[in-house]
C-alpha cells in the first residue's frame, strides 16, 4: 500500500534537493578567505580530519553551524532563510495562509 506524501513532506524533500550541501558552502567560504580546514579545526578545537568530514556533509548540527558561522564571520543560516522565505511564500499563496500568521 502506497502512502501519499503530505505537502510539507514534499516541500522538505524539494528543499533538500535545491539547497547545496552545507559542507560545500563552508568550503567555498574557506577558499574565498584563503583559510584551510586545519585553520578551522584549531578554532573549533577538533582534529582536522573531522573538519574534512564536515566539508563532505550535506547537513550538520545547527550548533556546530553556528560556531562555524561565528568563526568565519559568515551567515550560513542565511542560505536556508532565503530558501525558506521563497518556499513559504509559494506555499502561503496556495494554502491561503496569511503572511503574519507565521
Amino acid at each position: 500500500m502506497k502512502t501519499q506524501k503530505t505537502n510539507a513532506e514534499h516541500q522538505t524533500q524539494s528543499l533538500s534537493e535545491v539547497l547545496p550541501g552545507i559542507g560545500d558552502e563552508i568550503r567555498k567560504v574557506l577558499a574565498r578567505k584563503h583559510l584551510s580546514g586545519a585553520w578551522l579545526a584549531v578554532r573549533i578545537g577538533c582534529d582536522r580530519t573531522n573538519i574534512y568530514k564536515i566539508l563532505r556533509k550535506k547537513s550538520i548540527d545547527t550548533s556546530l553551524l553556528l560556531r562555524i558561522s561565528v568563526i568565519l564571520d559568515h551567515d550560513f543560516f542565511g542560505l536556508y532563510s532565503r530558501e525558506f522565505k521563497h518556499s513559504a511564500g509559494d506555499s502561503a499563496g496556495s494554502a491561503g495562509l496569511d503572511e503574519n500568521a507565521r
